[in-house]
């Protein structure tokens, strides 16, 4: 199959000189942006660009970047970046200054207090946000030790809250108790990342017309503690930190589309190749275990041409078909008839998507693919060649 990843290149700003440029490879297209780095307050210690902290914004989906569907919800999944590899550096750095490279763990509290993550949307005119759908749908990912806390409007931005617990990561790196607080810090992740996949989002047809430009801002806050000291102490802490951070990213350009954005998915224990324009239900199936395969073509907001979507409750397969006739012959044979789950664009003016049967599959039998040469692979393969499904957009 022939889809394509994109990167991003993020580019650092501002008083963090000495950050690192980060890079990132993603799945889905993005958005054009341009992030800043900005140094961190280090009261204590005074440990310079101990964290490198940035934000990211790409529209889910989206090969054609900078374009978003005017009459279909759409998501934006925005990622924080928390890069400890100079934290880390600068922690061993100031122990080592003080002598005490080889103080075990058992003699030691060292504490790593919970981080609180918070990112700011900022919703340019002609945008509309649903909290609730927000909340029932959006999907944070950041490992086992990371939760959602809130999603809320304040003031024209949408704020999303989240925590991650990271004294887990430190009690997992101090099991051993004899070894050293150096060691504790190698065994610290070099990079902890949150990204929330956030729901809700649809432009205001009546402020936003096909053609139209708009702008989103994101901004991104951290904060967390790190100390060691030595037990039943008075002497004060041998390290004693607060690190705060903070990222900022403006101008993301979003250009507004009629064409509809058709996802597809794979269940790899099925053998189904799954096809939606709704992303809530994409990103549903995603949490369920299903691999995203980012976009299978772009559809017509309407047209007279419409795809029939079946559903077979026993063999759990998917079938779509603009044929009336084979539709009827579906539900007669007790296949549930799911309505219209898009539209075809016309011939003359479309792309051609072609539609392959397996004969042998019980799950998963059609395969549909603007890609010619995965429709001659799947032939090769003892796929039948059923012709053309329906045509998308150019």
């Amino acid at each position: 199959m022939n889809f394509k990843n994109n990167v991003m290149m993020k580019k650092a700003f501002g008083a963090a000189a000495a950050a690192t440029m980060i890079f990132s490879t993603v799945a889905a297209p993005v958005f054009a942006n341009e992030t800043v780095i900005v140094a961190q307050d280090n009261a204590a210690n005074d440990l310079n660009n101990s964290v490198s902290f940035s934000g990211m914004a790409r529209l889910n989906g989206m090969d054609k970047v900078n374009t978003a569907s005017l009459t279909h919800e759409f998501r934006i999944s925005e990622t924080v970046v928390m890069d400890l590899k100079e934290f880390k550096a600068a922690l061993k750095a100031e122990i080592a200054k003080d002598g005490k490279n080889d103080l075990t763990l058992s003699g030691l509290d060292v504490n790593l207090n919970r981080t609180k993550v918070t990112t700011v949307l900022t919703l340019p005119e002609g945008i509309k946000f649903d909290a609730k759908v927000a909340r029932e749908n959006s999907i944070v990912v950041a490992g086992s030790n990371a939760e959602l806390e809130s999603i809320s409007l304040v003031n024209g931005a949408v704020e999303c809250t989240m925590n991650y617990n990271v004294q887990a990561l430190l009690e997992d790196a101090a099991k051993d108790e004899k070894a050293s607080l150096v060691t504790l810090i190698d065994e610290l992740p070099d990079a902890v990342d949150f990204n929330i996949d956030l729901a809700g989002l649809a432009f205001d047809t009546t402020k936003v017309k096909a053609g139209d430009k708009v702008d989103f801002n994101l901004s991104a806050m951290s904060d967390f503690d790190f100390s060691a000291k030595i037990k039943d102490s008075t002497d004060g802490y041998i390290v004693n930190t607060t690190v705060r951070t903070e990222a900022k990213l403006n101008g993301v350009n979003v250009e507004v589309s009629d064409a509809v954005t058709m996802f597809r998915l794979y269940n790899p224990n099925s053998g189904e190749h799954f096809y939606t324009a709704d992303s809530n239900e994409r990103a549903q199936l995603i949490v369920k275990g299903w691999n995203n395969e980012n976009i299978g073509w772009y559809a017509p907001e309407t047209s007279d041409k419409p795809v029939y979507r079946l559903y077979n409750e026993n063999a759990g397969d998917h079938h779509y078909t603009m044929n009336g006739e084979e539709k009827d012959a579906l539900v007669n044979l007790g296949w549930k008839y799911e309505g219209i789950g898009w539209y075809s664009a016309d011939e003359e003016t479309g792309k051609p998507l072609f539609r392959a049967y397996n004969p042998n599959a019980k799950a998963g039998s059609h395969n549909y693919t603007l890609d010619k040469t995965e429709q001659d692979h799947l032939v090769s393969l003892g796929w039948e060649d059923e012709g053309i499904a329906w045509y998308a957009v150019k």
